[in-house]
């Protein structure tokens, strides 16, 4: 029944966007959560769904961090 201040995704790839409205579907997730996506250089092809719902969503601030060999999505829950 708690609310999380922050999530690590690090799983299927294309299955991130499926974890993420689990979260919101459950109510988990605090105000300011902090959800870090790993991989999402290398497999932003298949994680394609989630950045582009984290990018684009009112309910997020959302950014890409590049590492030169993969990267990281950080998205801030508003």
């Amino acid at each position: 029944k708690e609310k999380l201040d922050f999530v690590f995704i690090d799983a299927a790839k294309d299955q991130y966007l499926k974890y993420l409205k689990l979260l919101e579907k459950n109510n988990s997730l605090n105000k300011n959560c902090i959800i870090v996506a790993d991989n999402a250089k290398i497999f932003a092809k298949e994680m394609e769904a989630y950045l582009e719902y984290v990018r684009n969503s009112k309910d997020y601030k959302s950014k890409f961090y590049d590492f030169i060999e993969d990267g990281m999505e950080v998205s801030i829950k508003m």
